[in-house]
């Protein structure tokens, strides 16, 4: 015997997929900056910015170190071994 009806026509969810922003597709980041969520964070001058490019507030150690554990970087990363040459 098949399937109920409605069984069959559920969509498909991909449960390897993780969700880091609730935009879709997400928003993009300048290259060398991390969204810390009300804008764009830039680590080499500590400055966060909006999205529209205006000055929100200086950095403090507390919450640099913050951004750059949590939040989304601007560019990839290579994670796990490294290839042998």
């Amino acid at each position: 015997m098949g399937l109920p009806e409605l069984t069959r026509r559920r969509p498909r969810v991909n449960l390897c997929i993780s969700q880091v922003t609730n935009m879709d597709p997400p928003r993009k980041i300048p290259p060398g900056c991390y969204d810390c969520g009300d804008g764009f964070y830039n680590p080499t001058t500590r400055i966060v910015k909006d999205y529209k490019n205006r000055f929100l507030r200086n950095a403090d150690d507390d919450e640099h170190e913050w951004i750059i554990r949590t939040c989304r970087k601007g560019w990839d990363e290579t994670m796990g071994p490294k290839p042998k040459p």
